[in-house]
């Protein structure tokens, strides 16, 4: 599973942090939440299995189930609005929104703050799934959440929860955070609006753990309007924009105000992999006194002392207003791998910090590794603080920091730049067709798929006949069947084998259509296996605890937990379920997934007809999911945030966003690690979770803009619409996903993956019999070096299994092959016009094509002058047609690519104003070939200036034109 990107913690972040050097005395203090992230219960919990207390229906409030709560006890909180004040007592204990807080909500009584850790609870003491309001800091500190009453500080963790429109102030109670003061945890939490007329902290103070969040739009008196950090803190992948210190407001107090994003005045302190954007610290001059400025406020963005440190952060836009002074960093913290631009600072104001190592400081800075150079942000304006390919910060950081995902040098700043490459094209071919031994036992093969190593499971539907599912091994490359599942109690039509799932040495058939008590119908059957060579045995009929109409209509299975849909019949809402398996043949069922709302007279929403689980993160997609009038559809992502298994809290609504027509966004769903691609009517929607404090994101779409399925494994995902077969690769966390193969195989059912091996169902083939077409990886070409052609020069290709290649072919003509190895292919193609030609590599096991990726170019050959010199110029294997010398001052890594018609002249032209433009437009002459000179002025402000040319050549002065670029040629003059 890849994981977001180098720093990601998610559930296993606490585990991780070990790798990082880790201030020691905050390792200790986290070491309990470290276990309790495990599947085993942390040391000193009860061995016991947890009580679990549902409020409202077992418990009127959630402070009655707390009392009765003991230990090691679960509070599940249905979705509404309590008005009630909470204390946990001491208790180590879960109280969880099961429908996360955009439905669940905590307001506090008058003048008190909502929930209470007032008797040294621990990170086993957790919060889950809640928006917090309206509270206030009256007592203890903390103006929603509480974590002390002048006793020992506790140290909770809350996750998945919003704190907003909280406050605090000390003329009326104790000094304290409006939203959090203590020693907590916090992971993928909101926190906004919260305003303290105090002394610690607008949105939380404290020795903080603080994974993921967003900290934005809240407001401090005196220091830390977002933060204020104490020694052990640690900030990780957290996005702090938009608060603000000082001054006191209507009290009309001037205290020195600092960090108006965070304030760290001592350390040890660590925020790592985090964004501080558009923060500011005001000072209001002395009342009546326009010019009479204290100067006491500093650090729009940061305000931080000795041993606070910053890796690969990026502070950007933070800022200053009236007397208030330095709008980037105050004081002297050590800066690594991280951007600091577009702050309201002195000019030269960071150039004697030689505390700043590796870092892109607007001024410069004297530490090592420093410069100053436009950062190239996508769009910083929008917020976008990805880093543009040219940037500077790219493979910029420490040598000695750890790599980034894609396996280059650290970039700077929280976004890192994905340089991987991923493949041009993959050749796939199709190494088996499986059946079953015995036709009449099933018909529908292929309706459903699952494989893990050399075990396969494929489920057959019968239309009318029997239903079924196939256990098939891999031994000597070969596939062959080694058992059908039988049912305990089978029935005709039930739909055993409508899904199928597997995991280890578990293997799980759904039954959507099999009869149960009421009338309603539905069943799972799991099987297992003592170990890889021994027969499946089934140990259990898997029912809910309440019966559910088309229980099983989809499966999915990872470490131990069992997701089931039931999409329910005509005008039900439908339903997904969650088990973990807690030995053979023992499963128990710990949570229960609706959508959020639904319209009364709709048909069927479909919640639950496609699910998917990796980790600790489950997707259920709901394709007829309704958003007012309209069925657009939706997918809903759960997490697991605490230690028990019933820890489970809404995160995302994912919903597209065009909700004109049925879409059926959610038709399928994939999930692998922090990727997440969604399925429907309109294309493949991928999505990830990546950048400091933000949850799911949609990227991009994916695939063609028709009815589409996909599978997910890893980095590679395969969109099926009918029988064409698309493969798409990301190389690395955030990057963008590349289309490298294909092809044609099967119809209409399942997609399955593992280890370069891809099952593809046709369950109508055969008159309804159905197959399964087993498909291998083969051939893969990853770079191909151009072809200049005027020379007949050498052609490199770079690939995978290249040695298998017989012939390679250009537009249909077969090229000599001059050398080879397992990765590397030499041809010498022969001399032909400029343009674009289908390349062909062509192996025992399948023919690989590239359509139209095989490009001769002119040549530009440069041979420059110094200034008061002459430049030379020839272009060479032209072709009846012009020419133009295109000349810039922007640095270009590779030549351009474009295609007809050619809309690239504005875009080249026009990148950047007075860099870019024309030296020269003429024509070939009969040879196919050009020459240009041009002097170079005598001027000294031109010694050393770095220039760049590339030739855009037209073929063809009438009729069809073809346009094609030259290579790319820098010099420095």
């Amino acid at each position: 599973m890849s994981p977001s990107f180098l720093y990601s913690l998610r559930r296993s972040s606490l585990r991780r942090r070990k790798k990082w050097a880790v201030l020691p005395a905050l390792v200790g203090a986290l070491a309990p939440l470290a276990d309790a992230q495990g599947p085993r219960l942390p040391h000193g919990r009860p061995t016991r299995p947890p009580r679990v207390f549902h409020v409202p229906s077992e418990s009127p409030t959630i402070q009655r189930a707390i009392e009765r709560a003991l230990d090691g006890d679960v509070v599940l909180v249905a979705p509404g609005t309590y008005r009630e004040r909470i204390d946990f007592l001491g208790k180590a204990i879960e109280v969880i929104g099961t429908e996360g807080p955009t439905r669940t909500t905590l307001r506090a009584p008058p003048s008190s703050a909502v929930v209470l850790f007032w008797n040294g609870e621990g990170p086993d003491s957790r919060l889950m799934g809640f928006t917090i309001t309206g509270g206030f800091g009256s007592e203890g500190g903390g103006g929603a959440v509480s974590c002390s009453n002048y006793g020992p500080v506790a140290s909770p963790y809350l996750s998945d929860c919003i704190l907003e429109r909280n406050s605090s102030d000390f003329l009326e109670g104790p000094l304290g955070a409006a939203g959090l003061q203590g020693n907590a945890t916090l992971e993928r939490c909101i926190l906004r609006q919260n305003n303290a007329f105090a002394f610690d902290g607008g949105a939380v103070a404290g020795t903080l753990t603080m994974l993921q969040c967003v900290v934005e739009d809240n407001w401090a008196c005196d220091g830390g309007g977002g933060m204020r950090l104490h020694p052990g803190s640690f900030v990780q992948e957290c996005l702090i924009r938009r608060n603000s210190s000082g001054p006191c407001g209507y009290h009309g107090q001037v205290y020195a105000a600092f960090g108006g994003g965070i304030q760290a005045p001592v350390g040890p302190v660590e925020i790592v992999g985090s964004v501080l954007q558009d923060n500011w610290v005001d000072e209001v001059p002395e009342a009546g006194i326009p010019d009479a400025c204290f100067l006491f406020n500093f650090g729009g963005g940061l305000s931080a002392g000795a041993g606070v440190t910053l890796r690969r952060c990026t502070l950007v836009g933070n800022n200053v207003l009236n007397c208030a002074q330095v709008g980037g960093i105050h004081g002297s913290p050590t800066l690594v791998d991280s951007i600091v631009s577009g702050n309201e600072d002195a000019p030269g104001f960071y150039a004697a910090q030689s505390s700043f190592r590796f870092s892109n400081v607007q001024g410069g800075a004297a530490g090592v590794g420093c410069f100053d150079a436009a950062p190239l942000f996508v769009d910083p304006s929008a917020g976008d603080l990805r880093l543009h390919a040219g940037s500077p910060c790219i493979d910029a950081g420490d040598p000695a920091s750890a790599l980034d995902p894609d396996g280059t040098r650290a970039d700077l700043g929280a976004l890192h730049h994905s340089s991987a490459r991923v493949p041009l094209t993959v050749a796939w071919h199709e190494s088996a067709r499986l059946q079953p031994s015995d036709p009449t036992l099933a018909q529908g093969f292929g309706t459903s798929a699952a494989i893990e190593g050399d075990t396969a499971l494929i489920g057959a539907i019968g239309y009318g006949g029997p239903d079924a599912a196939f256990v098939f091994r891999r031994a000597a490359g070969a596939w062959s069947e080694v058992a059908h599942l039988s049912q305990s109690d089978p029935e005709v039509g039930d739909g055993f084998g409508t899904a199928v799932a597997l995991d280890s040495n578990v293997a799980v058939v759904g039954a959507p259509g099999h009869q149960v008590s009421g009338g309603l119908r539905g069943a799972v059957y799991v099987y297992e296996r003592a170990s890889h060579d021994a027969p499946f045995l089934q140990t259990l009929r898997l029912l809910p605890e309440i019966p559910f109409e088309g229980f099983g209509a989809s499966v999915a299975l990872d470490s131990g937990y069992l997701v089931v849909g039931a999409t329910r019949g005509f005008g039900d809402n439908g339903s997904a379920f969650v088990f973990q398996r807690r030995a053979r043949g023992k499963w128990i069922q710990v949570a229960q997934f609706s959508p959020p709302r639904y319209f009364p007279d709709s048909f069927e929403l479909g919640f639950g007809g496609a699910v998917a689980i990796s980790g600790t993160t489950i997707v259920v997609g709901a394709p007829s999911f309704q958003t007012d009038s309209e069925a657009p559809g939706g997918a809903f992502v759960y997490e697991r945030a605490g230690a028990t298994p019933w820890s489970w809290v809404r995160s995302a609504a994912l919903l597209p966003g065009d909700t004109l027509g049925l879409g059926k966004f959610g038709s399928s769903v994939a999930i692998s690690g922090d990727a997440l691609l969604v399925g429907s009517d309109f294309g493949v929607f991928a999505y990830e979770r990546r950048g400091p404090g933000l949850p799911w994101t949609r990227a991009t779409r994916i695939g063609p803009y028709e009815p589409t399925r996909v599978f997910l494994q890893g980095n590679r995902a395969w969109l099926a619409r009918g029988s064409e077969i698309r493969e798409f690769l990301q190389p690395s966390a955030g990057a963008t996903w590349s289309e490298v193969a294909r092809f044609l195989s099967g119809a209409g059912g399942a997609l399955a993956a593992d280890q370069g091996t891809l099952f593809v169902g046709a369950p109508f083939e055969d008159q309804g019999v159905g197959a399964c077409h087993v498909l291998t990886r083969g051939v893969q070409l990853d770079t191909l070096g151009p072809d200049q052609a005027a020379d007949e020069e050498e052609v490199v290709l770079h690939g995978l299994e290249l040695d298998s290649v017989t012939a390679v072919r250009v537009a249909g003509v077969e090229e000599p092959i001059l050398r080879q190895s397992a990765t590397e292919l030499v041809l010498r193609p022969a001399r032909r016009d400029p343009g674009f030609a289908d390349l062909e590599l062509v192996a025992p096991l399948g023919t690989l094509t590239l359509p139209g990726g095989f490009e001769s170019l002119p040549s530009l050959q440069v041979r420059p002058g110094a200034p008061g010199g002459t430049t030379e110029v020839e272009l060479a294997n032209g072709t009846s047609g012009a020419y133009m010398l295109l000349i810039s001052l922007d640095l270009r890594t590779q030549p351009l690519q474009f295609f007809d018609p050619p809309t690239w002249y504005g875009l080249w032209l026009d990148m950047l104003p007075g860099r870019s433009g024309r030296l020269a437009v003429n024509a070939f002459d009969a040879s196919g070939r050009a020459g240009f000179a041009y002097s170079v002025p005598d001027l000294p402000a031109l010694a050393g200036l770095s220039i760049h040319l590339q030739a855009l050549c037209q073929r063809g002065l009438f009729g069809l034109r073809r346009y094609s670029f030259t290579n790319l040629v820098s010099l420095t003059l």
